[in-house]
């Protein structure tokens, strides 16, 4: 509007010729296309948006010609929907993997295009046919009119503080909005000289070029790849123009012709080529116990995962990691099997355009640079060899791995949407393995600024999610160390390093028990008493036992300090950190807090539930609270291996050895999260998704995040 009062300034004739109220009408036509269609992308992709504005051409069309009395020929009709249709499938060439969407979007975008349509009309045969305007006259007044029906309708949703409040936590982005302000002035006024001189039609079907040429650009500096909708798309507009020349005269038909066979011919060979509507992805996890690959089977168009002949997956393991396997021949052998499993899973054809991944989690964490270095070279040979796009061959952090599960958890539950809004009622994740235990959930915008302003993004990613649903920000913190197996030897550990290495362990039955680390083997004896128990455990994740935090548990520090040192409270790992969210253990910054988000348990906490009878199913509902009392009545049954045996009958000795520990250190590990004891949570080994129990494993996530890159 600014930018239009400037330029009216230096019209030699500024009369208005406008009259107030056709000004007041064509600008609720512009502000209902403009708002409708925004309002559409909190139901729709991006993408998908400008998939059906592509095919705004149409209604143009038809409106001029019930509205503006305009005739075509029936050359021009098939050339405009040859046209249209050709800009749709080269614009759903870039929605490939994005195309999902809500009918209510659909209802929204048709809203904001008939709109668009009905205003394109309206100025043609009122403002430039009629009343002579000039384009900066109607820029102007029908932004200065329009503007006032935004800001009433943003005050009433509530979209304005929105918006205030977006600007004040991201100032970078109030310059670019200026900035495209500028540009879209250009734009718009572009278009109404268009609309003056060519009429309503011609400037819809320029707009449509104008489409493909961005697209086209966007190959060039991006570097995208072509797929077969761009060509099919092209070949579609190559068309429209020989069908238009056609009708043109003699030179113009040899021409349209040869311009039509050679797009049949190309068009042809596409068809019987043919567009595959799956597409599959690998991820082999390479893990300390064992490698297993993984190969899943997605919708081409949504990326909704597909079964593999009734299965949710192809899962394949073998034993032991790679870690283990130094020689060559060895390794060799065991990728050839899993390879072998991969490549009959997944068609001859598209093998070269299915992504593999491999992700070494802990399994070379005690090998040196040059072992790990030549590890890697060998599987990034061995599996180059197996034809299939290569998508990195790497170490996998803990953080990684924590963002990899909360995208796999929160895809099964439904948690995205398409759209503005990409995930409704997200999850929180929290797993716990043998070596860490990893915890990511959720951030609002302003939460995550906040988090940076406080010099805290170590602890923030930002992440694309699928089916075209935006960025979203996400906590994520892996506590390295600190993994049930983990916990198991730093108990040993810090029992050893007391002075005390007889000293029975507090959470172990009478009975010799050995633990088998790679650096050593463990030898204990135990003696329960599941007072001590949990306060070692309180010792090995805060350093600090419940007697230092208050004087009146003498009792209990009397039963504990024999085989503890006294600790120096460690204060300055957490010097530094924010007064926002809390600290949680190990120095960590637990985040701005999860608010009302759910909160999912995996891997061993379903194990251990399982163990005891308190679950049945592959997911199920329990509270915080029930992980305690059952520590409570594992630890209750004294140091006799035979009591805990009749009380678990179906838990091996192994099992029943360690199960009054590995219940305590998840009670324990929950409080010191903060969950409260009546907290209702989910635990979970596989996840009911499309009639598909599907295996609640950071794999997914990683298989996900790959195909949502080769999309983008």
């Amino acid at each position: 509007m600014c930018l239009a009062m400037v330029e009216r300034c230096f019209e030699a004739d500024a009369y208005r010729r406008g009259g107030r109220g056709e000004y007041m009408k064509l600008s609720l036509l512009t502000m209902g296309g403009m708002y409708f269609t925004n309002f559409s992308l909190h139901y729709l992709s991006y993408s998908l948006r400008v998939v059906f504005k592509s095919s705004k051409l149409i209604p143009v069309m038809l409106l001029s010609v019930a509205y503006l009395k305009k005739r075509y020929s029936a050359s021009q009709y098939v050339a405009v929907i040859l046209l249209t249709t050709g800009v749709v499938v080269f614009t759903l060439g870039d929605a490939k993997g994005r195309a999902f969407f809500n009918p209510t979007g659909i209802a929204f975008i048709a809203a904001g295009s008939l709109s668009d349509a009905m205003a394109a009309n309206y100025e043609e045969k009122v403002f430039f046919s009629r009343r002579g305007c000039s384009a900066t006259e109607v820029v102007l007044y029908t932004s200065a009119l329009g503007s006032v029906w935004v800001l009433l309708a943003a005050g009433v949703t509530g979209e304005l503080y929105s918006a205030y409040r977006h600007s004040l936590d991201h100032p970078e982005a109030v310059p670019l909005m200026l900035l495209a302000s500028v540009f879209g002035y250009v734009a718009q006024s572009g278009v109404l000289l268009l609309i003056k001189h060519f009429g309503a039609t011609a400037a819809e079907i320029v707009k449509s070029c104008r489409k493909v040429t961005t697209i086209c650009i966007s190959f060039m500096v991006y570097g995208k790849p072509w797929n077969g909708y761009h060509v099919a798309g092209t070949l579609l507009f190559v068309t429209s123009v020989a069908v238009e020349r056609f009708h043109s005269g003699a030179e113009s038909k040899r021409f349209a012709t040869g311009l039509f066979s050679s797009a049949s011919l190309v068009s042809l060979w596409l068809v019987l080529g043919g567009i595959g509507p799956s597409v599959f992805s690998i991820v082999i996890d390479a893990g300390s116990a064992g490698t297993r690959v993984n190969v899943f089977r997605f919708d081409s168009w949504t990326l909704k995962l597909l079964d593999l002949n009734g299965a949710a997956q192809v899962f394949v393991e073998e034993e032991p990691g790679v870690g283990e396997l130094l020689n060559q021949s060895a390794l060799q052998r065991q990728l050839e099997r899993l390879l072998a499993a991969a490549q009959e899973a997944v068609p001859v054809g598209q093998h070269r355009l299915t992504p593999l991944a491999l992700r070494a989690t802990r399994s070379m964490e005690e090998l040196s640079t040059q072992q790990v270095d030549d590890l890697l070279s060998q599987m990034k040979g061995h599996i180059a060899q197996a034809g299939f796009k290569d998508a990195g061959v790497q170490p996998m952090s803990g953080s990684e791995e924590a963002l990899a599960e909360w995208m796999t958890v929160n895809l099964l539950m439904g948690c995205f949407q398409p759209g503005l809004r990409g995930v409704r009622h997200p999850v929180a994740v929290v797993d716990l393995g043998g070596a860490t235990v990893q915890m990511a959930y959720y951030l609002h915008d302003r939460q995550a600024s906040e988090a940076r302003r406080n010099q805290l993004d170590h602890y923030i990613s930002r992440i694309t999610l699928p089916f075209g649903s935006g960025p979203v920000q996400v906590y994520r913190h892996s506590y390295a160390g600190y993994g049930l197996f983990a916990a198991k030897v730093r108990s040993l550990r810090e029992l050893t390093q007391a002075g005390f290495a007889l000293q029975r362990h507090p959470c172990l039955p009478a009975h010799p028990v050995q633990l088998r680390s790679r650096r050593r083997v463990w030898a204990v004896q135990g003696a329960i008493n599941k007072f001590s128990c949990a306060a070692l455990m309180d010792y090995i994740l805060h350093k600090e036992t419940p007697c230092m935090q208050d004087p009146s548990n003498a009792g209990m520090c009397a039963l504990v300090m024999p085989f503890l040192v006294a600790p120096t409270r460690r204060t300055e790992d957490r010097r530094g950190l924010p007064k926002m969210g809390n600290c949680s253990f190990a120095g960590a910054w637990g985040g701005p807090g999860l608010g009302q988000q759910r909160v999912a348990l995996a891997s061993y906490f379903y194990d251990r539930m399982r163990d005891v009878g308190l679950i049945s199913s592959y997911s199920q509902e329990l509270k915080v609270g029930d992980f305690a009392a059952q520590a409570d009545r594992a630890c209750s049954l004294g140091e006799s291996l035979n009591a805990s045996a009749r009380e678990f009958p179906r838990l091996s000795q192994e099992r029943l050895l360690w199960l009054c520990f590995d219940l305590t250190f998840q009670a324990r590990l929950l409080h010191a999260f903060g969950f409260r004891e009546e907290q209702e949570l989910v635990v979970v080994k596989k996840i009911r998704y499309q009639h598909l129990d599907v295996e609640a494993s950071w794999a997914l996530g990683v298989a996900i995040n790959q195909l949502t890159q080769l999309h983008h």
